[in-house]
């Protein structure tokens, strides 16, 4: 059996807005942030840790504490729960890119022994 794992923001779903939505307001939580959400290209290294490690020095002067980002992760998780229940706007949030779907059913299609993971 192989496995088959993909990226999901922007290459499996639409899913970019709430995924920094929701990163923005852990991270500002949890380090005790406020003002807009800033623009994540403007960060030397883009990944959840790198943005919050350099957020942690610019703001409070210090390194990301191992306890700070695991909170961060449990919160986004918990936010992101409540975004995919949001009945109002989920829909919008959470669908897929175009051609996602049948690219999946391609993939279970060809009985490889492949399974796809997300």
């Amino acid at each position: 059996m192989h496995l088959v794992i993909f990226d999901i923001d922007g290459t499996l779903t639409d899913t970019n807005l709430v995924d920094g939505e929701c990163y923005w307001r852990a991270v500002s939580t949890i380090l005790g942030l406020s003002g807009e959400q800033p623009d994540w290209s403007d960060f030397r290294d883009t990944t959840d840790v790198g943005i919050a490690a350099e957020l942690c020095m610019r703001h409070l002067g210090r390194q990301l504490s191992s306890a700070e980002i695991e909170a961060i992760g449990g919160r986004l998780a918990a936010l992101l729960d409540v975004a995919l229940v949001c009945k109002t706007r989920a829909h919008f949030k959470f669908r897929g890119l175009p051609k996602s779907s049948r690219f999946s059913a391609t993939l279970r299609s060809l009985q490889l022994h492949w399974r796809p993971a997300g």
